[in-house]
């Protein structure tokens, strides 16, 4: 989703990582003992490895994730937490089957200092050119403030 997102407005593309990596096990969304499991139910933050990124050449930048148990990976909130994005309008995106972005636009709130946050947008990664067109269009007219 992200690459087509970047191809449609001739964006760069940074990727958010963590700084330890993760295992599969790890991974687990079934297992109580898992790390994301904890890092979600109990909001802790991941470090994430360093972005090379100067947010004064940006006015706008989308930020994208999947949807861990209907709310933002603790990655991004971390990154969300370590730039200052006060002259950056938000413009988020998510990719799920079935979760919806109510939960993850609010922590987008809570952890990016933003002039503007953009109403957030989930797509399935099957969405097509012509919808996902359509909804970046769209966003320049449903705005809604920090």
């Amino acid at each position: 989703m992200a690459r087509k997102i970047a191809d449609l407005t001739d964006s760069n593309m940074y990727e958010i990582e963590p700084l330890k990596p993760y295992d599969k096990s790890d991974l687990n969304y079934d297992n109580e003992n898992s790390k994301i499991y904890d890092q979600i139910h109990n909001k802790k933050y991941v470090a994430i490895k360093r972005i090379e990124i100067d947010l004064e050449k940006y006015d706008r930048i989308y930020i994208g994730f999947p949807i861990h148990w209907g709310d933002l990976p603790r990655t991004i909130a971390y990154f969300g937490n370590q730039y200052d994005f006060t002259n950056v309008e938000i413009i988020p995106f998510a990719t799920s089957k079935r979760s919806r972005i109510y939960v993850a636009q609010a922590s987008i709130r809570e952890n990016f200092n933003s002039k503007k946050i953009y109403e957030g947008k989930r797509f399935s990664a099957d969405v097509d050119e012509k919808k996902l067109k359509e909804r970046l269009f769209l966003l320049d007219k449903r705005k809604i403030s920090h």
